[in-house]
């Protein structure tokens, strides 16, 4: 007898985290020792911390805790992907002309999706490249309640912002060769704000 058995993909996400992580643990040791000490933290706060623990487990996130607060790679749940593709999203117009998408549902906490595509030296233009989570971070620790979600591509578009990467020229609005609070500076520029 052929039984169809199917896993949530919730489970599924779940899964590939936590071998993302047992690899990274395995590459890097050091990690697994921090993973203990978040663990160690996480159990001291919710023994002095009844109420907060109560609130977890009644919201099924007490099992998560782990996943949610080490470093390595957690994929969303299917509620958590919505914010990407939610349909609060509205369309603004930056520099350029170019058009990004603003999810505004919740005042408290407002997300930009911009879609940018680097000009230059493949060397240089990947280094900037891996400051992606490091530029995003820069924005939301000094914007409360902003976030954006910087979506590199390699295609040009009417939604795509351009940016040059020079090493050897100043970094600008159109020169994104510099550091994660610079650049961060240079994304507000480029979405039409003015000066922080």
């Amino acid at each position: 007898m052929k039984t169809n058995a199917f896993v949530e993909p919730d489970d599924i996400r779940t899964l590939f985290s936590q071998a993302l992580s047992s690899m990274y643990k395995t590459e890097v040791p050091q990690y697994g020792a921090l993973l203990d000490l978040v663990a160690d933290i996480n159990a001291e706060v919710l023994h002095e911390n009844k109420a907060l623990a109560g609130r977890l487990r009644e919201a099924g996130q007490l099992g998560r805790l782990d996943l949610e607060r080490h470093g390595a790679i957690r994929l969303g749940t299917v509620d958590e992907l919505s914010v990407a593709t939610a349909t609060h999203m509205v369309e603004r117009t930056g520099e350029q002309g170019k058009k990004y998408k603003v999810d505004r549902s919740d005042p408290m906490n407002i997300r930009v999706k911009i879609k940018v595509k680097l000009n230059g030296v493949p060397d240089e233009v990947s280094k900037i490249k891996g400051l992606e989570d490091a530029i995003e971070r820069s924005i939301s620790m000094t914007t409360k309640g902003y976030h954006v979600d910087i979506v590199f591509v390699d295609s040009a578009g009417p939604d795509v912002f351009e940016f040059s990467v020079k090493f050897c020229e100043w970094p600008n609005s159109g020169n994104w060769a510099s550091s994660p609070v610079t650049l961060s500076h240079e994304v507000h520029h480029a979405l039409g704000l003015d000066d922080r």
